[in-house]
């Protein structure tokens, strides 16, 4: 048995699942307020103020600020919410094996950042959910359990590449921009292409509009090809001439700004599928606004 800790994650009752467990710190309140008072009215935690400090060379005691060199801290600790416990883990090392698959499973499902306790944070953490689906505590569990077991089959290449792929799926809303946002999201569409590719036999070497055919046949997704078609369009465009909507990406457009959130959405669908939770969610279509309920899977 191993255990961690990690957060911040803003629920409090105990999960089980299939050889683990998380449940909230015995200080969970206080760190809860701790979020409160510094969460953000637009639902994001935002890095704190730094600056260079004299010492005195004994004792460590701060002597004076050095002028002209506050700015905002590159990385920075949120206080630890819950601890993860895995009564059979797979390697010894669980911060880079099960526990991270874990936590940033628990990321995608909240719609959060999470890091274990002695880890750091860089760039504002999203508190408030950025998926647009609910879900009930039973399914939770489910979920959690029939992935974790799904991961444990993979080998350890494709162990690393899908917890990377729930890694920046989590952090894709820290970024500001709406051409960022969408960069990350399709650092994630082609993370999860490459490990269907794997555990699939589907060709590694396909157009990358041919992709979302691909995925979309597959899983049994549903395919809008207009909105396909758009994503693909920026992509190029971006990736290859630097275009954003036919402008320079960080101005005003007109249609941009949504392209992350419609990538964000079929991702959203994507993860689960790829892990075998192949649900009515899963199959819900992925280009319309409005909150859809995650499911469990029969």
């Amino acid at each position: 048995m191993q255990q961690d800790y990690f957060g911040f994650l803003k629920y409090s009752d105990t999960i089980m699942f299939n050889d683990g467990e998380v449940s909230v710190k015995e200080d969970y309140k206080e760190a809860y307020q701790w979020i409160e008072q510094y969460l953000n009215q637009d639902g994001f935690i935002y890095p704190p103020e730094s600056c260079k400090v004299k010492l005195e060379p004994v004792t460590l005691k701060k002597i004076q600020e050095i002028p002209n060199t506050k700015k905002t801290a590159l990385l920075y600790k949120l206080p630890a919410s819950h601890k993860i416990i895995l009564y059979n883990p797979t390697s010894n090392n669980i911060k880079e094996s099960d526990a991270a698959f874990i936590i940033h499973l628990i990321s995608y499902l909240f719609g959060t950042r999470l890091q274990f306790e002695e880890w750091w944070f860089d760039g504002r953490v999203p508190i408030t959910p950025t998926v647009n689906f609910g879900f009930s505590h039973e399914t939770l569990e489910h979920f959690i359990s029939h992935s974790y077991d799904k991961w444990k089959g993979f080998d350890s290449k494709q162990k690393k590449l899908m917890t990377n792929v729930l890694v920046m799926f989590s952090r894709a809303p820290s970024y500001n921009w709406d051409w960022e946002q969408f960069i990350i999201e399709y650092m994630v569409f082609d993370g999860i292409y490459k490990i269907a590719a794997t555990l699939f036999k589907l060709k590694d070497k396909v157009s990358h509009s041919d992709r979302f055919g691909c995925l979309c046949e597959l899983f049994n997704l549903k395919r809008d090809n207009e909105k396909i078609n758009e994503i693909y369009k920026m992509r190029n465009e971006l990736f290859h001439t630097t275009l954003w909507d036919d402008k320079q990406p960080c101005s005003s457009t007109g249609k941009a700004f949504k392209m992350p959130f419609l990538l964000r959405k079929f991702n959203t669908r994507l993860i689960p599928a790829l892990l075998g939770y192949n649900n009515k969610f899963v199959k819900t279509d992925w280009w319309i606004m409005g909150r859809h309920r995650f499911d469990k899977l029969n």
